[in-house]
């Protein structure tokens, strides 16, 4: 029997001599690896059981002696013996292979792996990812374990542990009985890892503004090599952002010729695209396929040298000063006139310069990166310009831009002009503009400024109204005696407080002290006795009814001290008290009779004399 398999062997159990007791059956000596089940394993005989025999992968190769025995409870034993063979069977290992990866060329890791595996006589419990890498795809390194996968689908997120580059994969599958396949000698699967993208490509020919009077010039570029390969994007045309451009090619090479252009000024760009399709950054740079009018040739130039190039018979540009920041072994210079039309027109994609367009020049300079610094000398016919501003252009990577014009002097009918731009410009556009005219005098029609005048008046006349009524800057303009002395006609000895604060309208002055206020005066009735004269008694009740008076100069810092007993109050208590006796006397004395009737005619007179001052 082979290995792996299993056999069944009927086995007979018959009694003899009337036995009739339980027979139990087994198996032994069965090798490492094999087993053995009886169906029934007892009974009472006679009976048949069925022995099923298998075998293991891995049962060692050879020939076994099986004994099957049967005993009762009696400890009766009998013995039958059978004989078993196992040929080992040949070995099959489990497979396994990575699946092919498209595309070839990746932008970016990680990215998934993943591979197939079978066992035809068992089941694959593990799938191991090996790689091997190449900078260059021509040295390999050796293989290396990424990752063990033990659950289907097998794949693994690739992370390139050794960065961009070529790599290769294979896979090593293991069964359920331990046996592992080998290595492959060849890749089952490779790709390419390109990471970064290419650099730009450097124009060759034509230069930057270059005229190359033909109509089909050959535009050459650099070299660009990339991990993953390149070809290159090519575009031409008039517009300088080359939105519509005229030529678009994608080329292996590095050269390409256009056809079909006109005369005029172009525009073209070129950039790498790599294998993984990540462009570069444009290259991008201008010609004029209209023939120079004048060129000349320099060589073996050194740094710092002042190098002159002369156009006697130029138009415009008779002269160009240069001063080279390094050595060049040759220096070319073209130029080419413009005539007033032509200006405008050649740059159409750009706003005109700001005047008449006089002239222009383009000027094609190669190198023109190694200038220093430059001077460029106009000549220009004085009738033509005269009573006219000059206004020099040169067109920039922005448009145009104003460069600042010096005179050298005048030559048989010339003016001689100089400029320095910087840095070195594609064109020059020599622009005219007339002089403003001053502005005229400012003059007001008369009705219209007195209108303004007597409108300014009354609207300052109304502010200060409205101020002085809202803040009251100014006091109102009243007499200091009708405040100390009012006109109001107030009773004897009333006081007449001003209503504005008299610290307020003048200067404050020492204060005297104030007098001290007069004892009250008491009245009495006058006992009988020997009457006064009238002017001795007028006297004493103008002493005790009034205060002393006020010393001149003081009546606007001491206030007068307000007697006890007013004045009017006294005369009124004077004429309140009867006197019986005095009137008694009076009836019966006739001097006593006129001499109060000259007081009360003296009293009335003071009275009088009071109210009237």
């Amino acid at each position: 029997m082979q290995e792996g398999g299993s056999l069944t062997v009927r086995v007979e159990v018959q009694p003899s001599g009337g036995y009739s007791l339980t027979v139990e059956l087994g198996v032994e000596n069965l090798p490492q690896g094999a087993e053995a089940t009886l169906s029934p394993d007892r009974g009472t005989p006679p009976f048949t059981s069925l022995l099923t025999l298998a075998v293991r992968r891995g049962t060692p190769e050879g020939s076994y002696s099986l004994l099957v025995t049967g005993g009762d409870a009696e400890g009766r034993r009998h013995t039958a013996t059978l004989v078993l063979g196992v040929k080992a069977l040949p070995l099959f290992l489990p497979s396994s292979s990575v699946r092919p990866l498209e595309p070839y060329w990746r932008s970016s890791a990680p990215f998934t792996v993943s591979a197939v595996a079978e066992d035809r006589d068992g089941r694959v419990v593990s799938v191991a990812l090996w790689y091997r890498h190449s900078p260059d795809n021509l040295r390999w390194g050796g293989w290396r374990e990424f990752g063990v996968d033990r659950e289907e689908p097998w794949s693994w997120s690739f992370t390139a542990p050794e960065g961009e580059g070529f790599y290769e994969f294979c896979s090593r599958a293991t069964d359920n009985d331990n046996l592992a396949e080998p290595l492959p000698s060849l890749a089952q699967a490779s790709c390419g890892l390109d990471l970064y993208p290419p650099p730009s490509p450097v124009l060759l020919s034509p230069s930057e503004g270059e005229m190359v009077g033909t109509r089909a010039p050959v535009l050459s570029w650099s070299e660009v090599r990339d991990l993953s390969g390149v070809r290159y994007e090519v575009e031409v045309g008039t517009d300088p952002s080359l939105s519509s451009p005229l030529v678009r090619r994608v080329v292996e090479g590095t050269s390409l010729v256009p056809e079909g252009l006109e005369e005029g000024m172009y525009f073209w760009r070129v950039r790498a695209v790599d294998g993984v399709g990540r462009p570069s950054p444009w290259s991008a740079g201008s010609f004029l396929t209209l023939p120079p009018t004048s060129s000349a040739l320099r060589e073996n130039l050194r740094m710092g040298e002042e190098v002159e190039f002369l156009f006697p018979s130029a138009l415009l540009v008779r002269r160009v000063g240069l001063v080279l920041r390094e050595n060049v072994p040759r220096l070319s210079l073209s130029l080419l006139e413009l005539e007033s039309p032509s200006v405008p027109s050649l740059f159409r994609w750009l706003p005109p310069p700001r005047g008449k367009a006089y002239g222009g020049a383009v000027m094609g300079l190669r190198p023109a990166e190694e200038v220093e610094r430059m001077e460029v000398e106009l000549w220009i016919r004085e009738g033509e310009v005269r009573g006219r501003n000059l206004r020099l252009f040169a067109l920039a990577e922005n448009g145009w831009e104003e460069v600042p014009l010096a005179l050298r002097g005048g030559r048989e009918g010339y003016l001689v002009l100089t400029a320095s731009p910087s840095p070195w410009p594609r064109a020059l556009a020599l622009c005219t503009t007339r002089p403003s005219a001053l502005p005229p005098p400012l003059s007001w029609p008369p009705a219209l400024l007195l209108l303004l005048v007597g409108s300014l008046m009354a609207v300052g006349a109304a502010g200060y109204f409205i101020y002085a009524w809202r803040f009251r800057p100014i006091l109102p303009k009243v007499p200091l005696a009708s405040l100390v002395r009012p006109r109001v006609r107030l009773p004897r000895g009333a006081e007449a407080m001003p209503a504005v604060p008299l610290s307020r309208l003048e200067p404050a002055r020492p204060r005297f002290e104030e007098l001290p206020e007069a004892e009250p005066l008491e009245v009495r009735p006058v006992p009988p006795g020997p009457i006064p004269e009238p002017e001795e008694a007028l006297r004493s009740l103008l002493r005790a009814g009034r205060a002393p008076p006020i010393p001149r100069g003081l009546e606007r810092v001491i206030r007068p001290v307000e007697p006890a007993v007013r004045p009017e109050r006294l005369a009124e208590k004077i004429r309140g008290v009867s006197l019986p006796s005095v009137e008694r006397e009076a009836r019966g004395r006739p001097e006593a009779r006129e001499t109060l009737e000259k007081l009360k005619r003296l009293m009335q007179r003071e009275e009088g004399s009071g109210e009237g001052g």
